[in-house]
């Protein structure tokens, strides 16, 4: 599937947010799907809309040995907000950048987003229509639960996708949006 769904992991901490606060959205690994252990950074891998500072955030050891590179994305996602069509970056692709998203998605790359530090989002980087078209996802759209102060669950579906040509240049803008809904279900159950 080309969406990513995640509820909080059991033992993660309780972190509380008011209606606009920023909640973090970190990148961390990408890779082909039938090698799971084959990963690479996320902004050395291919040519995503970069923050304006890279930073990082303190690995846990499983993570480290999992080989996690997580980094802080660019996207803004103010708490219990709805944001729409938010445009994330135009990014110029060169023959050669097209190329390795192209190979990326042959090969069914997929990568890891992490909303709120420890909610996992694996999402597909495009899709193959057929053996000679390959199709790059422009847009996430993000799906939040959350039940009070906290997040519960977490949803994102990657859209609009964009054919790519091989040896050609193009310009491409990424965008996304976010709808939050209010749950019932209590933060100590998830």
């Amino acid at each position: 599937a080309a969406y990513g769904i995640a509820s909080l992991c059991i033992g993660a901490a309780a972190k509380e947010y008011e209606i606009g606060s920023a909640v973090p959205l970190w990148t961390n690994k990408i890779g082909p799907n039938n090698s799971p252990s084959e990963s690479y950074a996320f902004y050395d891998a291919l040519a995503w809309c970069r923050p304006n500072v890279m930073e990082t955030r303190p690995l846990k050891l499983g993570e480290a040995l999992s080989g996690d590179r997580v980094v802080k994305s660019p996207y803004r996602l103010p708490f219990a907000t709805a944001v729409s069509d938010v445009k994330l970056c135009e990014a110029s692709l060169s023959p050669s950048k097209v190329d390795r998203f192209i190979v990326a998605i042959q090969n069914r790359y997929s990568y890891e987003l992490l909303l709120d530090d420890n909610l996992p989002l694996q999402l597909m980087v495009g899709v193959s229509s057929n053996s000679s078209s390959q199709e790059l996802y422009t847009h996430i759209d993000f799906d939040i639960a959350f039940n009070g102060k906290y997040i519960i669950e977490a949803r994102a579906v990657p859209r609009n996708p964009v054919e790519l040509v091989p040896g050609k240049p193009i310009t491409l803008q990424f965008t996304y949006s976010c709808t939050w809904r209010s749950t019932e279900f209590p933060y100590n159950r998830r």
